[in-house]
């Protein structure tokens, strides 16, 4: 092996060791409104992902095209519009041709082994970084979408043992592709109408967490913008809407932290009278 191929062969592992690294952070996650995920072992993460946000856009998500008070307007009408004529999401628009696969490269995991099942109105994905490939990549699992066939030269579920071709993947050896790229991008593909900030937070899920538990899970998430916030490339689409839901999420951290004080304090206060009645 040449000088320059050991050098290449040396950064690509520290870039996967990085990988890995960013992978086990993310897994440790809860709380974001368009995807949630499971840590499978070191290499392996399952994503699972919205497919439609009918939150957001009620009238877009019945076959309507109006766009919402505040919303963008016109493009996000033009995204309602492709969609009620072609009756596909945009996971199958993306990935309806098998030319728009990786070769095949299967995971440690094949899908016939596959425990996980997608939730209500999402699909599920594996997204691993293998010592063997040297590199990241995502396969597609299933959907809790049925098919809907309109077009024959299409195929309406990826192969489950084919790795997608995402952009961000195949540049993964040429450029700094971080994790939250490779997540950003599976967002915007599967999610309808596409969110402009694939990381928002779920901060009524926070809500509904006991007042420890959302303490340190708003945390955790705010340290992960945090990190998004760093290391991002400021071209990203996403990048200023992340920095706005970090500053959002951390007035909601300290309104978390102040909870807690409140209990604790309550507790001791209440561990002091008993105190005080067992010495008299």
């Amino acid at each position: 092996m040449s000088v320059t191929g050991e050098g290449k062969e040396r950064r690509l592992k520290r870039k996967l060791q990085q990988f890995l690294g960013d992978l086990a952070v993310l897994g440790s996650l809860q709380g974001f409104r368009y995807f949630s995920c499971w840590l499978r072992g070191c290499e392996e993460l399952s994503l699972t992902v919205l497919s439609r946000d009918v939150s957001c856009w009620p009238g877009c998500a019945n076959g309507g095209s109006r766009p919402p008070p505040g919303g963008r307007g016109e493009s996000w009408v033009t995204v309602c519009d492709e969609f009620s004529q072609s009756g596909l999401t945009p996971l199958q628009k993306r990935f309806g041709h098998y030319s728009d696969l990786e070769p095949s490269l299967p995971p440690a995991s094949p899908c016939e082994q596959e425990i996980s099942r997608p939730e209500l109105n999402s699909s599920l994905f594996l997204l691993a970084g293998y010592a063997r490939y040297m590199q990241p990549y995502v396969w597609f699992r299933s959907s809790s979408d049925p098919p809907n066939p309109t077009r024959e030269d299409i195929c309406y579920a990826p192969p489950t043992d084919t790795p997608l071709k995402l952009t961000s993947t195949q540049e993964w050896g040429d450029r700094d592709v971080r994790i939250w790229d490779i997540v950003s991008e599976l967002v915007q593909v599967n999610t309808w109408p596409p969110p402009a900030n694939p990381f928002s937070v779920d901060l009524h899920l926070l809500e509904s967490l006991p007042p420890v538990t959302r303490f340190l899970a708003s945390g955790a998430l705010l340290s992960f913008l945090q990190h998004i916030a760093i290391n991002a490339r400021p071209q990203n689409s996403y990048y200023p809407e992340v920095l706005e839901e970090a500053a959002i999420l951390s007035g909601f951290h300290i309104k978390a932290l102040y909870g807690v004080q409140r209990r604790r304090g309550r507790e001791l206060g209440g561990e002091g009278q008993q105190q005080q009645l067992a010495f008299i």
